[in-house]
């Protein structure tokens, strides 16, 4: 595929500074585009990568629910980059990162034969894609060293298939994510890694969004919504997320909460607007009935009332999670 510029005012941004990107295509990989707001340093970081990774691949680290994924999702859709997205488990090796034989048939009605599949990397690398493992740090640190080479731009030889050499195609580019902050130990599943795999990485830092691009998010979506509910939205939302960051135990929360899930909320009040109760039961419905702790649920009421008001968020200290009746 050949490189054409894209404009930064395509992402939001003032000015017509040319971007890298690739040619437009039918490529069912390259995700879909949303409505999306830009964070110029993250932008500036990831696209520059995409640009020209100079023998490195691309980390972006920070909590649960901040945006690494749609960001790397959301800058490729608007420049036409396929991306191949894998998750990152304990049970995940190098191997099944290249490829596996298979029972197959080739066409409907034949005899099964054993053939060659090859796995996110092999296709990635022959194709020119973009590898996303999201949570790389549950992989085991001596799987991921067989990335190294790969990085580097060295081929990679298949030793199951014959010995096959495949050389890195110019557009392919690994990216990675990993849910890391203040206190690294509370994800589950998370593993140190070598050091001489993280050496070959950029790292960019991705937190939550800033409050104004989070309001401006949300009141573009949702026009219909008053400000003052949209900043108490966002204002209970980063209590949250203090709590779920927070280093004493007696105060974290489980869950973070994410601006994907502020857009379902915020989906779910338009639904229900002027019906009683529509506020506390949209949240309810949109995060809330994933807890089964009542400490947190109380915790979490508490939070609300504070901002919301009493007469808004009416409750009991001993409400427990439950399925609420309907607004109607």
């Amino acid at each position: 595929m050949n490189t054409i510029e894209v404009q930064t005012a395509d992402f939001g941004f003032p000015g017509s500074i040319p971007v890298i990107g690739l040619e437009a295509s039918d490529n069912h990989l390259i995700p879909a585009q949303k409505q999306y707001t830009f964070r110029r340093e993250l932008f500036s970081e990831v696209s520059a990568f995409l640009e020209d990774p100079f023998g490195d691949a691309l980390c972006l680290i920070g909590p649960e629910g901040s945006g690494k994924t749609s960001v790397v999702e959301q800058i490729c859709s608007r420049l036409n980059w396929p991306v191949t997205q894998v998750e990152g488990r304990e049970e995940q090796t190098f191997d099944k990162f290249v490829g596996k034989y298979i029972v197959q048939s080739i066409f409907p009605g034949d005899p099964p034969e054993m053939s060659w599949q090859d796995g996110p990397l092999t296709t990635a690398m022959k194709k020119g894609y973009v590898l996303l493992i999201n949570e790389f740090n549950g992989i085991e640190p001596g799987e991921n060293i067989g990335f190294n080479d790969v990085i580097e731009g060295r081929p990679l030889v298949i030793s199951e298939n014959g010995g096959e050499v495949v050389h890195p195609h110019p557009n392919f580019r690994l990216i990675v994510t990993g849910n890391m902050g203040a206190d690294i130990s509370r994800y589950a599943g998370t593993v140190m890694q070598s050091p001489a795999f993280i050496d070959r990485f950029r790292i960019s830092v991705v937190d939550y969004m800033d409050p104004q691009d989070e309001v401006a998010l949300l009141s573009s979506s949702y026009p219909e919504l008053p400000e003052k509910l949209i900043m108490q939205i966002i204002s209970f939302a980063n209590h949250i997320r203090q709590a779920f960051q927070s280093e004493s135990y007696d105060e974290k929360l489980s869950y973070p909460i994410s601006t994907r899930t502020l857009l379902r909320w915020c989906r779910l009040i338009v639904r229900y607007l002027g019906k009683d109760d529509y506020i506390k039961y949209t949240f309810e419905h949109a995060y809330l009935r994933r807890y089964f702790q009542k400490e947190e649920v109380i915790a979490i009421h508490r939070m609300a009332k504070d901002i919301f008001g009493d007469k808004q968020w009416e409750t009991s200290e001993d409400e427990v999670p439950k399925k609420a009746e309907p607004p109607f």
